[in-house]
């Protein structure tokens, strides 16, 4: 006869609570198991270790020095092209200046196109020049730099040969003024005269501006400028007029009439014309003639 044996399973009461819930004390962890009076599990040793931060990504930036200096050269040179964009953007100058009559010119300026140069920043290479008149003021080591030595040479071939021109175009303007107004002393007395009448009187001012202009074009217009200055100003009541210089009269401006005539050089010219039946236009210019013999004292 087999005899049957019991064996008594104590289960304590927390193990009954975990029984209840479908769980083992192997399921607790370590905070757990320590609370219920259990030994906690052996750590795992394949397990990466944990390391504090180990939430947050951990980056090395490798740096490479010729790429750093390559991307502060391209950030520098954007910044001076901006501010260069900038600097053009607020000058006087909106655009380059058309030479129609210069082929020279416009070749030089088309070179200055081509380096990116704005028209505010070409002119600062000639502003000394064009303030003092003489090429030697020109910015060239400055073009050299931005242009190269072999384009620069070729813009100040283009501008030396313009401003040639223009020189002897002026040279040729001055020319005819001093002799409409026979002579340099007698230009300086009318130039003087015209500067200060134009301060105090605007519509004079307006009149001298044209006639400024016409003296600039050079030419036919610069003689008829000229002429009508001097009749300006022999028709001026202050002024005794240019006794040694040619006149112009009325309102037929640049018709050169002779000089003024003293008391008696007047009385022989009106007895020859008078004599030879001439016109009244004649006689009329005769009379503006001795009119200016008057103001000129003789």
């Amino acid at each position: 006869m087999t005899t049957a044996t019991t064996e008594t399973v104590v289960v304590t009461k927390d193990e009954q609570a975990l029984n209840a819930q479908g769980a083992t004390k192997e399921n607790l962890d370590a905070g757990a198991a320590a609370a219920t009076g259990s030994v906690a599990p052996k750590a795992d040793t394949n397990a990466p270790p944990v390391k504090k931060g180990d939430d947050e990504e951990n980056t090395v930036v490798i740096v490479d020095p010729a790429k750093a200096a390559e991307e502060k050269a391209a950030a520098e040179k954007l910044a001076a092209e901006k501010e260069a964009a900038d600097k053009e953007a607020a000058g006087p100058l909106k655009e380059y200046s058309t030479f129609t009559d210069s082929p020279a010119a416009n070749a030089a300026v088309n070179l200055l196109k081509e380096a990116g140069l704005g028209p505010n920043a070409a002119n600062e290479y000639f502003a000394k020049a064009l303030k003092s008149g003489d090429l030697n003021d020109v910015d060239v080591a400055g073009l050299e730099a931005k242009l190269g030595k072999d384009k620069a040479t070729l813009v100040m071939a283009g501008v030396t040969q313009h401003y040639n021109g223009l020189k002897a175009k002026t040279d040729a303007s001055v020319a005819k003024v001093l002799e409409v107004f026979g002579g340099t002393e007698n230009w300086t007395t009318v130039k003087t005269w015209a500067q200060k009448t134009e301060k105090a009187d605007p519509a004079f001012k307006a009149k001298v501006d044209e006639i400024r202009n016409m003296l600039d074009e050079g030419g036919i217009r610069a003689d008829l400028g000229a002429k009508e200055l001097l009749r300006l100003y022999n028709a001026a009541p202050d002024q005794k007029g240019l006794g040694t210089a040619k006149l112009a009269i009325g309102d037929n401006t640049g018709t050169v009439i002779g000089k003024a005539l003293s008391r008696g050089d007047y009385l022989n010219e009106l007895k020859a014309a008078h004599a030879r039946n001439a016109k009244p236009a004649e006689i009329k210019q005769l009379d503006a003639r001795r009119l200016a013999g008057k103001k000129a004292g003789i």
